[in-house]
């Protein structure tokens, strides 16, 4: 568990950079994993960020778990771009998919206003996300979808 000048262990580093058989030989030496950097990241939120599934799916196992205030910005981060891959490590994760940010927006929010059909659907069908909370303007994902003019989301 000995960390660099930023707190990043081993266990930090081979995380995010996806190399499994050293997540798995350093968590068999019982390396912390949920040890946080001076950013206060642990290695399974690296993981996350860098799209290592397996990595993930192995840290999940082991009782890595994401902070809720970093899985709010991490969820609306890849809503906005599309980005599945992270949307399905956060909810395989455990994660809360109907959490907002700071205004209350929640990644169904974004994905409808950014015109991301195929997360909106992921959000509503898979991760069964509620389609109508209101954000902090008391505004649904619909709205932003319609005021947005991004009438493939609204159908």
């Amino acid at each position: 568990d000995a960390s660099d000048y930023d707190g990043r262990t081993a266990l930090h580093l081979s995380a995010s950079e996806g190399h499994l058989p050293v997540v798995t030989f350093l968590t068999s030496c019982r390396a912390n994993i949920n040890a946080k950097d001076r950013w206060g990241a642990a290695p399974l939120e690296d993981a996350i960020r860098t799209g290592g599934s397996v990595v993930v799916r192995h840290l999940n196992a082991l009782g890595g778990v994401v902070r809720e205030e970093l899985a709010a910005e991490l969820l609306c981060h890849a809503a906005s771009h599309g980005d599945l891959v992270t949307l399905r490590l956060l909810y395989e994760s455990g994660v809360d998919m109907g959490q907002g940010d700071y205004d209350k927006r929640t990644a169904i929010h974004v994905a409808a206003a950014e015109g991301q059909v195929s997360v909106v659907s992921f959000l509503m069908n898979t991760a069964r996300t509620f389609h109508s909370p209101l954000d902090r303007w008391d505004c649904t994902p619909l709205q932003d979808a319609l005021r947005s003019d991004r009438g493939a989301v609204a159908e």
